[in-house]
């Protein structure tokens, strides 16, 4: 009690260490800014602070981090199986390298603060990009540029949703918004120091690999302005991180792309949904109206500015060109499950565009005199935040398009519990079926498998001893090759073959054999055993209360005896781990006899040496020129699935 009592007592100091150095800058750098921008940065705050919650696939970036500074056994998902199922290498290094120097801190604590940090710095940073963009708009005119100030870009990320929403989230998503503002202002402002696109160049296939059509944008931005042996240092400079974090993932996974590509976009286009995903953000947000705006900036910027009238067209169009390309690539892949989180980037640098473009208009239609000027923002700011607001929020049980779901909304009624808890305990059935696993495997002391759809909250609360099939592909790297017989749900079409299961010998799993799953329940809370490993069986003697593996010789034996069998439920009973050499052979003499072959059987069959070679990246032992090998086979590998599946 005493240990627990001071391990929260040093919880708490370090976190209001934190808190007040960050109030300190805060202090220091909001003096500096108008009113009507301090408020709008507060009412960020408050939003990103009461909507704050951590998405399953947050806990499993939580998975990651834990099992590589916790439990030491590295950068894994499941304890000797080398898939990179995470997709933002540089979240999973930051949240990584903060648990290692703050242990005692929870994750979700963690990464609650960090969001808190990055959504004040966005916000901070958008207020100035707009400030600079104006004065350059205005330089000349003898305006002052603070005069017609509104923050444009700022009010509308702190009125959109789907921003907000995701700043905490467990995910990337704060990186990604921080970079977009960061590129917005690379473009628009193009500070002379080139140290600034360099670094967003190479660090946005770290963030996350589409980031990369935004490296190579601001790259080209700069080739009217640098010369071709300074542009040439820049482009080696922004490959080098990538370079060798590629280095890093074939020595380490095996892999020449994280697991979560093959899972996600691998099958190519998926215009249909994409187009679907579009309509959901337009529909939500109109978000046809500031892009209609920006695409429009750069034929205004002509008509209303006279100085550096060149430069700030050409920085428009570039612009303006990121946020398309970004957006086709979304709508190529199909978009996503989750509402409009695909969509945050193109949807931010569009944002960014914005800057300048009202308060041009407001300079050349209305007259403001300086003294009321501060004001009419207030005024600006109030109007259209009563507007935008509940027009740019998400309504409880709004109808989505299909295959799309409001991933906060649904998880608040799928745990019926109010996600922004500080101290949230999940009480959905993926977490009590993890924690009941846990207390199995401890009292067994045996490694335990199972399988799982919904892999976050179940895996980070089921602890490294628990191995976790995932069915959806993410962290498994055969059901990310899979090709589905159709598309869906983005980013969960892909399901594991029930014979790749079998040979991956799950402890317990519904099996699609039904009078085997009635015989084999031994366990009332949980699925089926499925693993007939002897000893296992012995060690859930003490939490059963029976002789496991004579029940077991019994039900095998009894099922066997049924006049007709399942030809693929023979096949799944040949090849586990059967109790005896007796027992074994009356199933193999049971199976010769079926005169219906196995499609399970087939399908290994079919697939052995793509099973074979998976295998082998899976459990790599890390030597860089046999990886580099695999790595080359294994991007080429396509499944097919099992037609009855």
């Amino acid at each position: 009690m005493a240990q627990q009592f001071l391990k929260i007592k040093t919880e708490f100091k370090s976190i209001v260490s934190i808190i007040s150095h960050v109030c300190r800058f805060v202090f220091l750098r909001l003096s500096r800014i108008p009113f009507s921008e301090f408020l709008l940065i507060v009412l960020g705050l408050f939003l990103v602070i009461s909507k704050q919650w951590i998405s399953d696939d947050g806990y499993i970036n939580f998975r990651y981090v834990d099992n590589l500074v916790i439990h030491k056994i590295g950068l894994v998902y499941n304890r000797g199986e080398f898939v990179e199922g995470f997709t933002s290498p540089l979240w999973v290094g930051i949240l990584s390298l903060c648990r290692f120097f703050l242990p005692f801190v929870q994750l979700r604590h963690m990464t609650f603060i960090i969001c808190w940090i990055v959504a004040f710095f966005t916000f901070f940073l958008l207020g100035h990009l707009n400030r600079a963009v104006l004065s350059k708009l205005f330089a000349g005119t003898g305006i002052s540029a603070a005069t017609y100030n509104f923050s444009t870009p700022l009010l509308f990320v702190v009125c959109t949703a789907v921003v907000t929403d995701f700043f905490t989230s467990g995910l990337e998503t704060p990186l990604i918004i921080l970079f977009s503002v960061l590129v917005g202002y690379e473009l628009l402002v193009q500070p002379r120091k080139l140290w600034l696109c360099i670094f967003l160049a190479g660090i946005a296939p770290l963030i996350r690999n589409d980031l990369v059509l935004f490296s190579c944008l601001i790259l080209v931005a700069r080739l009217g302005t640098v010369s071709r042996s300074t542009l040439i240092k820049m482009v080696l400079l922004s490959i080098t991180p990538i370079f060798l974090y590629e280095l890093f993932r074939v020595w380490y996974y095996a892999a020449l792309l994280p697991n979560t590509y093959y899972t996600k976009a691998s099958l190519g286009s998926y215009w249909s949904q994409g187009f679907l995903y579009l309509r959901d953000l337009f529909d939500s947000y109109y978000s046809y109206i500031p892009l209609l705006a920006v695409l429009l900036s750069p034929f205004l910027i002509a008509i209303l500015c006279k100085n550096n009238r060149s430069q700030l067209i050409w920085s428009r169009l570039y612009l303006v060109t990121g946020v398309i390309l970004h957006s086709i690539y979304v709508v190529w892949v199909g978009g996503d499950f989750m509402h409009g989180r695909f969509f945050i980037a193109p949807l931010v640098l569009c944002y960014c565009g914005l800057s300048g473009i009202g308060e041009l208009l407001a300079w050349r239609f209305v007259r403001i005199e300086r003294q009321f000027a501060s004001v009419l923002r207030v005024l600006v700011l109030l109007v259209f935040c009563t507007l935008l607001l509940p027009l740019h929020s998400i309504q409880e049980g709004m109808s989505r398009p299909d295959n799309i779901s409001n991933e906060r909304e649904w998880y608040m009624m799928f745990d019926n519990q109010h996600l922004s808890d500080w101290n949230f305990i999940p009480q959905n059935d993926p977490a009590k079926t993890a924690l009941r696993l846990n207390a199995l495997a401890k009292r067994s002391s045996k490694q335990i498998t199972i399988l799982g759809g919904s892999i976050g909250y179940l895996g980070y609360y089921a602890g490294p001893n628990i191995t976790i099939l995932d069915t959806l592909g993410l962290v498994d790297s055969l059901t990310a090759h899979i090709i589905p017989k159709q598309r869906a749900k983005p980013g969960h079409e892909k399901i594991a073959p029930l014979p790749y299961l079998m040979i991956r010998q799950p402890t317990i799993w519904w099996t699609p054999f039904t009078e085997y799953n009635d015989l084999m329940k031994l366990i009332p809370e949980e699925g089926p055993i499925t693993a007939f490993d002897p000893t296992l069986l012995v060690a859930f003697n003490s939490i059963t209360n029976r002789n496991n593996a004579k029940d077991v010789r019994e039900k095998i034996l009894q099922l066997l005896q049924k006049p007709t069998l399942d030809a693929n439920l023979l096949f799944f009973l040949k090849n586990s781990a059967a109790l005896d050499a007796d027992l074994q052979e009356i199933i193999d003499k049971k199976y010769r006899t079926i005169t219906t072959s196995s499609s399970w059987d087939s399908w290994l069959t079919q697939y052995s040496k793509e099973l074979s070679l998976l295998e082998q990246q899976r459990s790599n032992q890390h030597n860089f020129w046999e990886n580099l090998h695999i790595a080359f086979k294994a991007h080429f590998i396509a499944v097919q699935t099992l037609q009855n599946e």
